[in-house]
């Protein structure tokens, strides 16, 4: 409804001021001439206690959010607040609270046709039958997405103490209904021949964040999950091995399994892999699909993406790239590998790459991947805003190298320095084909499965050292028609 205070009209002769109580009157009866699905869409858009509201607006309103609302989300601390370290007191009567509010609401939503179904909430084992009674709720609603976040910030739940979800719930319900299923910090119970479950028969996406998992689990799940095409599995720390073997799988994401070793790929519809953690054994045994490949290491190991791609890869003859994420953490060590008995990434049009070392270095290991891939069109570097300050040493700079397919490049996390400077410049110089670089001095972050974040903090380049950037940047380019933009 309106925020302005007042509202002067000035169509006639005669000015006068009409109040606030009048404007949402007449925004009211406006907005109550809509159509029952213009409105239905308006009232699905807000959260459930939003909607109930809108049952006091008029008689009209009364019973619509019943047949308008799909989305329940229940975040205890959206709902009642966050909790701060107190009592163990506190804690329950919050939880009790929590249940009790969730309770009355799905008492008032039987028989309710349910899109999206989401707990969040740090409840266990000892709050079975509730999640029990919720599940089954969404479930028989036909709900097509449930989320269940029961992940407790303040401190790890133990494993015997996890909610234990059991697959024959999640069969109870319309066939072919979950189509997509996300669970934090509980358990899977598919082992046992639940009667009526007949498997997951329409989930196609799939994410376990603090899901206790076994090689044998995992191996179900995947043998249930016919038509899965998005899996997800962060911090699943117990397992050792990891084999994926679906035929249907297109996205796989492996996020900070701790204790992993090895992982074996056998999904010939896998068209992107994400890997985010320490280095580990990756064998692609059947990925004839796979173009989009990301490779995030943590920590320091003779491996890392950049020489994972450039050694591994071959091996498993991974050589049909169109797309390849590096995050590089290894130190330039010389010789590190001679040039001519590098692989070729002739399919290979996008290069990501974020700095986790002295530039310099970044710098070597930049260029070494643009020169394997001679087709490359865009190129994103991700750079440090933290200028290094530990002892500089020589590194042989790479020598030029023409990249004749080279028309976009974007760089973020621009700070000035002259290591950074140095990379552009080489980019200036040698993309004779390019376009379009696109400089910002605020750093990125990457989600996962294409998204980012942009750091909201204060990056600040003078507009003194900006025009002095561009203009030498300026001078190196080497194509009159690149536009250079410096934000």
């Amino acid at each position: 409804m309106g925020n302005s205070s007042c509202c002067i009209n000035t169509s006639g002769s005669d000015n006068s001021i009409i109040n606030e109580k009048e404007i949402e009157l007449i925004e009211e009866e406006h907005i109550s001439d809509l159509p029952d699905e213009v409105l239905s869409y308006i009232i699905s858009l807000l959260t459930l206690r939003e909607a109930v509201r809108t049952s006091t607006l008029s008689r009209r309103w009364k019973y619509l959010w019943k047949t308008s609302v799909s989305n329940l989300d229940f975040d205890a601390e959206n709902m009642l607040g966050s909790l701060s370290p107190s009592t163990h007191e506190g804690w329950q009567e919050r939880t009790s609270k929590f249940i009790e509010v969730v309770d009355q609401n799905l008492k008032l939503l039987q028989d309710f046709k349910v899109e999206r179904f989401r707990i969040c909430s740090p409840l266990d084992s000892r709050h079975g039958s509730n999640l029990s009674r919720w599940v089954q709720f969404a479930i028989i609603s036909g709900v097509k997405e449930l989320h269940l976040d029961l992940y407790n910030k303040s401190s790890s739940t133990p494993h015997d103490r996890l909610y234990n979800i059991p697959s024959g719930l999640l069969g109870c319900g319309k066939k072919y209904s979950l189509n997509h299923l996300h669970l934090s910090c509980c358990t899977l119970s598919i082992l046992r021949p639940w009667p009526g479950f007949e498997g997951f028969e329409s989930l196609t996406t799939l994410s376990l964040k603090y899901v206790f998992l076994t090689e044998k689990v995992v191996e179900d799940i995947l043998s249930c999950c016919t038509l899965l095409e998005w899996l997800k599995l962060e911090k699943c720390n117990n397992l050792l091995s990891l084999k994926i073997s679906s035929p249907s799988l297109k996205y796989l994401e492996v996020n900070e399994l701790s204790h992993l070793a090895e992982i074996r790929l056998c999904a010939s519809s896998l068209v992107t892999f994400e890997f985010t953690g320490h280095m580990v054994e990756i064998c692609f045994e059947n990925t004839p699909l796979l173009v989009n490949l990301m490779l995030h290491t943590v920590g320091f190991h003779s491996w890392d993406g950049a020489t994972f791609a450039l050694t591994r890869l071959p091996v498993y003859n991974i050589l049909h790239l169109e797309s390849l994420f590096v995050y590089n953490t290894r130190l330039y060590l010389e010789p590190v590998f001679p040039l001519e008995s590098l692989p070729t990434f002739n399919k290979l049009t996008k290069l990501v790459m974020v700095t986790g070392i002295p530039e310099k270095d970044f710098f070597f290991w930049t260029v070494t991947l643009m020169k394997v891939s001679p087709f490359l069109k865009a190129l994103q570097l991700h750079l440090s805003h933290l200028k290094d300050e530990s002892e500089s040493r020589e590194i042989a700079k790479p020598s030029n190298f023409f990249h004749s397919h080279l028309k976009f490049v974007e760089v973020n996390g621009f700070a000035g320095y002259n290591e950074q400077i140095d990379i552009l410049t080489y980019i200036l110089k040698n993309a004779i084909a390019l376009e379009s670089l696109l400089i910002d001095p605020h750093p990125r972050f990457y989600l996962g499965d294409g998204k980012w974040k942009t750091h909201d903090r204060h990056c600040f380049l003078s507009r003194g050292e900006r025009q002095r950037i561009y203009e030498l940047l300026l001078q190196e380019s080497q194509h009159a028609g690149a536009k250079l933009t410096i934000l």
